[in-house]
Formats: C-alpha cells, sequence, structure tokens
C-alpha cells in the first residue's frame, strides 16, 4: 500500500520544520508519494500581489526566491543549491509574467 504524505504551511516553512518533514518521512518505511504546498505565508503574499493595481517591484521577487533557498541552503551542497536556484528563478519568472497578465487591463 503506497501512503499519500502532504506538507505545507509551517511545515515546510523553515530549515528546522524541512528538517523534522525530513525525518517523518524517512522513519515510515512505506512507499509513499509526497505532496509539498506553498511555504508559510507565501499563498497569503500571493493572493495579496494578485489584488495590486501595478507589478510588483524585483524586490518582491527576490524576497520570494531567499525564503525558499535561505530555507534549504543549511542542507544542501553548494552545487545542487545553485541548480534549485536556477529553476526557481525561472519559476518565479513565470509567476511575474502571470502576474503582470492577471494585472493587464
Amino acid at each position: 500500500m503506497i501512503k499519500a504524505m502532504k506538507f505545507g504551511g509551517t511545515s515546510v516553512g523553515s530549515e528546522r520544520a524541512l528538517r523534522s518533514l525530513v525525518s517523518i518521512v524517512r522513519q515510515d518505511p512505506a512507499g509513499k508519494v509526497l505532496v509539498v504546498s506553498a511555504m508559510s505565508g507565501v499563498t497569503n503574499h500571493l493572493l495579496a500581489l494578485m489584488r495590486e493595481e501595478r507589478p510588483p517591484s524585483d524586490a518582491v521577487f527576490d524576497e520570494l526566491l531567499w525564503k525558499h533557498t535561505s530555507a534549504v541552503q543549511p542542507m544542501m551542497p553548494e552545487e545542487a543549491l545553485g541548480d534549485l536556484e536556477t529553476k526557481l528563478r525561472v519559476r518565479i519568472g513565470g509567476l511575474r509574467q502571470a502576474l503582470e497578465r492577471y494585472q493587464e487591463p
């Protein structure tokens, strides 16, 4: 039997929380599927951005990148962190484009 495990919010919101999540997942020998949703505060932040009349500044997207990379940085080798940051920049760029299209009149 495969077990579904869902984590989000504060359970993925910091390095400490992520280490706990990894421990929980590793302790259970069952086959599993992990579902991970937004970090603590990210969903509300994105909804607030959608309500803005103007596109968000670069600083908003830099903060989003920092929130995600800083939580995992102590747990990842430097080269893996670089790869992750590159992938996150692409995803955040897509988010920026979506927000700009959403805010067009």
